[in-house]
This record gives structure tokens, sequence and C-alpha cells, in this order.
């Protein structure tokens, strides 16, 4: 059923978005300054950004995001995590850091869909048009009552939000919601 208000179309039946919950991801929390990261890229085999809010995928189960100039996600295949915190260990034991291994607080869940950006600007605060929040763009927010990392993965769009894991069931209920379905 479509409706036709002052000239808009509107679709009763929601927005074109849907969400799935991801399967877990190794999530690791690293912090150091940048002789200790670059000591860390080299171990991993590249380089950490210190540019906020910037995304890297180093390979097809790596991904490296930067919250600030001296904070950085690591994500990896789950179960991987302790090697690579292991390896990292190793090579900044005389460096002053902190790396946890964060991956049981998170939750991981994409949003895809042509209206996902309308579904998201009913529930996060930032401006996530495409010429600002584009493929690559992450940044740590508001989502309705809770905080999520949210990450723009490509521009057809496909965004993944991040949430504290107890939150999950909750941000579903809401990007539900959102949806209209």
């Amino acid at each position: 059923m479509i409706l036709l208000v002052s000239g808009c179309e509107a679709s009763m039946d929601g927005y074109d978005a849907k969400f799935e919950v991801l399967p877990r991801r190794g999530l690791l929390d690293l912090r150091g300054d940048s002789i200790t990261m670059h000591l860390c890229g080299e171990a991993l085999g590249c380089s950490f950004s210190s540019t906020a809010n910037s995304r890297a995928v180093l390979s097809e189960s790596s991904v490296l995001i930067c919250l600030s100039d001296d904070h950085w996600i690591f994500e990896t295949l789950d179960g991987r995590q302790a090697q690579v915190l292991e390896q990292l260990e190793e090579v900044t034991s005389r460096k002053p850091h902190s790396f946890v291994d964060v991956s049981d607080m998170y939750a991981h869940i994409a949003l895809f869909g042509s209206e996902s950006r309308e579904v998201l600007a009913q529930c996060v605060g930032i401006d996530i048009h495409p010429s600002v929040f584009c493929e690559n763009s992450t940044a740590r927010c508001a989502f309705a009552d809770t905080i999520t990392q949210l990450t723009c993965v490509d521009d057809r769009p496909i965004f993944e939000l991040s949430v504290f894991s107890s939150y999950e069931r909750y941000v579903c209920d809401y990007l539900t919601r959102a949806i209209g379905n």
C-alpha cells in the first residue's frame, strides 16, 4: 500500500532495509604510543593509522579501526585473537601499552538496503550523509539509549553496528521498529 502525503510517497511496508546479527569476532582493544604501534604494525605486517574514525581492511579476516591517535580496535576471526595478542605482547614487552581481548563484550549487526541510511538517521545523531560518512568511515556514537561503533562497510550501503553484547536484543528490536516491518 502506498500513501501520497503532501506530494511525498511513503510505503506502509517500511523501509528497504534489513539487518542480521553477525558471527562473533575476535576483538583486541589496543592502546599505546606511536613507537609501540609501529612495533605492532611490523609484527602484523601493516601500519597503524593515526587518523581517528578510520578503518583499514588488512586481509579477508582482519580489520584495524583507529579510534584516536593512541587507540585502535583490531578485528580478526574469533579464536585467533589470543595468538595475535601473544604476538603483540612479545614485541612490545618493554614499551608502555594496554592490550585487552574484548571479544565477548561486543555483538555485531549488519544493516543493509537502499534505505538503510534513513533507518540509521532515526537512531543516531551523527551526520551519516554519504559525502561525510562513506566507505570505511567509523564513529563511536549514541544509538537510541546505548552506544555503538558504527562503520560504513561499503557504499551499497552496508553498515555495521558493534554494540555491547548485553544490548544486542535491544538494538535488534529498535532496528525492527525503525525499519517498520
